[in-house]
């Protein structure tokens, strides 16, 4: 397996393990009258961003483009800041758990896309949009 096809089985491992999170906090926390958490329309605003620049990011990474490296980092940055403000946050194991495993994924892109071969594919290749 080439060191890209595997960037990008854990780029959309990742992506999964987000999803399932979501799927699993909205199931299961009916089911266990879990009170939901209210954004602020500010915290809204940052939501919707983070989520719009976190798919483009992909998408550039999925691509291949040194410039989606720089804005997935700063998604994670701004996710690592935003999330203080948010107050208590109930989750279901099964929501932990994927949340968890995604967050651990990411990691891992984050250190590939900056060292060993990963890093030198993402700069041999013209980074045009």
């Amino acid at each position: 397996m080439s060191v890209i096809a595997l960037f990008r089985s854990i780029l959309i491992a990742s992506f999964v393990m987000a999803i399932l999170s979501v799927v699993a906090g909205e199931t299961l926390s009916q089911n266990l009258n879990i009170t939901e958490v209210e954004l602020s329309n500010i915290q809204g605003f940052f939501a919707v961003a983070i989520l719009i620049l976190l798919i483009i990011s992909v998408v550039g990474l999925w691509k291949i483009k040194k410039w989606a490296r720089t804005i997935y980092v700063l998604v994670a940055l701004m996710v690592i800041i935003i999330t203080p403000t948010l107050g208590d946050i109930n989750m279901n194991a099964w929501e932990s758990m994927f949340n968890d495993m995604s967050m651990m994924l990411e990691g891992i892109l984050i250190a590939m896309m900056y060292s060993g071969e990963t890093k030198k594919e993402f700069e041999k290749i013209p980074n045009e949009i």
